[in-house]
C-alpha cells in the first residue's frame, strides 16, 4: 500500500516538473502493483487515481494522437463506468475528445464535449465539468469553422473560471483550460474581423502564461499568437515568438507543438531566401506529426507550403498541396481556413495562366464560404483578389463598390497588412 501511494506521489511530482516520461513510469509501476491485489476494496477507485494521470502524462509525452494515449483514456473511462457517478469521467472524455480532435474526427470530439456538458448538469459541483466541456467545444467549433459558437463557449468558460479555485486543474489536464480557450479566441477574433481584439487577447494570454510559469500552456498561447502574427503580416513578432516557441517546445519535449514549431520556423527560413533549408524544416515538422498521429491544422499547413511553392515557381506542387487541403476539408470538416484555400488556389491558377473564368470561380467560392462563416478577414482577402482580376479585365465600378463595402465594415486593425493593401487598392480605383 505504501509503495503504491509513493509511486502515485512520485508521478504527481514529476508532472509538476514537466517530466512526463518519468511520470509515466511511476504511474505505470503503481498500476502494476495493483494487479497483485485483485480482491481489494475500492480497486477501481485506486486504479483510476493512477490511470487518469498516466493517460494525461502519456498525452504530453507521446502526443495527443498516439494510440497508446487513446487506450489509456479509454481504460480510465471504463474505470469511471465501474465506479458510477464520478466527475472524473470528464477528464477521461476530455482526453478522448483531444485524441479525436487531433485525428480530425471533429464530430466525435464535439459529441464527447457535449456529453461532458450534459453530465455537468447533474453533478453536485458542475463548474469544473462545465469548464472542461466549454473548453472542448471552443476548440472543436473553431476548427470546423463555427467561430461565433466557439467564442460563446470560450466566454462561458471565462465567466465561470476562478483562478483561486481552478488553476489547480492545470495538473489534472496538463494544461490550463483558460489559456486554451483564450488561444483559440485569438484565431476566431481575427477570422471574424477584429484584429486589434485578437492582438489584445494574444498579449493577455502570453502574459497570463508567464505568470503561471507553465511551459505547455505557454506553448499553446505562443502557437496561436504566431498564427495571428502570420495572418496579420507582422513578420517581426512572428520571428520573435517563433524562436521562443521552438526553443520552449524543444526544451520540454512537447511533442504536439514541436511539429508546429518546425513548420513555422521553416516558413520563416524560406521567407529569408533559404528555400531548401526552410522546406526541409517544414517537412521535418510534418514527419513529426505523422509519427505522433497528428492531423489537426493540416489545412492551414497546406496553405503555408503552397505559398512557399508559389514564390519559387513550383505552381504544380503548390496546387497539389491545396488540393490535398480541400480534400481534408471535405473528408474531415476542418473548415476554419477553407475560404483561404480556395482563394490561394485561384491565385496559383492565375499565375499558371489558367482561364480567367476558372480563376474567378475560385475567388467567388472563397467569398461565398467566408461570408457563410462570417469570416470577414478571409472575405476581405477574397474580395481583393477578385477585385484585382476584374480591374485587369477593365472593370472598375463593380469591384470598387464590392471592395468598399467589405473595407468599410471594418472598425479596427488598420495597421494590418490586409487592410493596408485594401486601402492601396481602393486608391487605384479612384
Amino acid at each position: 500500500d505504501k509503495a503504491i501511494a509513493f509511486f502515485r506521489k512520485a508521478g504527481e511530482h514529476a508532472v509538476k516538473l514537466f517530466a512526463n516520461e518519468e511520470a509515466v513510469r511511476h504511474f505505470s509501476r503503481g498500476l502494476e502493483l495493483l494487479k497483485s491485489y485483485p480482491d481489494r476494496n475500492n480497486l477501481a477507485e485506486e486504479k483510476l487515481q493512477l490511470q487518469l494521470p498516466l493517460a494525461v502524462s502519456l498525452m504530453h509525452y507521446k502526443g495527443y494522437g498516439d494510440s497508446e494515449v487513446m487506450k489509456a483514456f479509454t481504460k480510465a473511462r471504463e474505470l469511471c463506468d465501474q465506479i458510477g457517478d464520478t466527475p472524473q469521467i470528464a477528464i477521461a472524455l476530455h482526453g478522448m475528445g483531444a485524441y479525436y480532435c487531433t485525428k480530425m474526427e471533429y464530430n466525435t470530439a464535439i459529441k464527447l464535449a457535449d456529453r461532458i456538458l450534459r453530465i455537468a448538469q447533474k453533478a453536485p459541483d458542475p463548474i469544473p465539468l462545465l469548464l472542461v466541456g466549454h473548453n472542448g467545444q471552443s476548440i472543436d467549433m473553431t476548427l470546423v469553422g463555427e467561430s461565433e459558437r466557439a467564442l460563446k463557449h470560450a466566454q462561458q468558460l471565462f465567466d465561470l473560471y476562478d483562478p483561486q479555485k481552478h488553476q489547480s486543474i492545470i495538473y489534472t489536464f496538463g494544461i490550463d483550460l483558460k489559456v486554451v480557450s483564450m488561444s483559440y479566441s485569438i484565431l476566431n477574433l481575427w477570422i471574424r474581423g477584429y484584429p486589434d481584439q485578437a492582438k489584445k487577447m494574444s498579449r493577455d494570454a502570453i502574459m497570463y502564461c508567464r505568470e503561471l510559469n507553465h511551459p505547455p500552456s505557454l506553448s499553446f498561447a505562443l502557437f496561436l499568437s504566431n498564427v495571428l502574427h502570420f495572418v496579420c503580416g507582422d513578420i517581426m513578432n512572428f520571428k520573435k515568438h517563433t524562436d521562443e516557441f521552438f526553443e520552449l517546445t524543444t526544451e520540454y519535449g512537447l511533442i504536439l507543438w514541436i511539429g508546429y514549431a518546425n513548420i513555422l520556423k521553416g516558413w520563416y527560413t524560406c521567407e529569408q531566401g533559404l528555400i531548401s533549408k526552410g522546406i526541409a524544416e517544414m517537412r521535418k515538422g510534418l514527419t513529426i506529426f505523422e509519427k505522433a498521429g497528428i492531423k489537426m491544422f493540416q489545412t492551414f499547413n497546406c496553405t503555408l507550403f503552397a505559398i512557399i511553392y508559389s514564390k519559387v515557381g513550383r505552381l504544380d506542387k503548390g496546387l497539389a498541396t491545396l488540393e490535398e487541403g480541400l480534400s481534408l476539408v471535405e473528408k474531415n470538416g476542418e473548415r476554419f481556413y477553407e475560404a483561404e484555400i480556395y482563394r490561394l488556389k485561384g491565385e496559383l491558377l492565375f499565375l499558371q495562366g489558367e482561364n480567367e473564368v476558372i480563376v474567378e470561380r475560385h475567388y467567388k467560392k472563397a467569398i461565398k464560404v467566408s461570408h457563410s462563416q462570417s469570416a470577414k478577414s478571409l472575405e476581405l482577402r477574397a474580395v481583393m483578389s477578385l477585385s484585382k482580376l476584374m480591374m485587369k479585365q477593365g472593370k472598375i465600378e463593380k469591384p470598387r463598390e464590392m471592395l468598399s463595402k467589405i473595407f468599410n465594415w471594418f472598425s479596427e486593425g488598420f495597421d494590418t497588412k490586409d487592410l493596408q493593401d485594401a486601402q492601396i487598392l481602393l486608391k487605384e480605383f479612384e
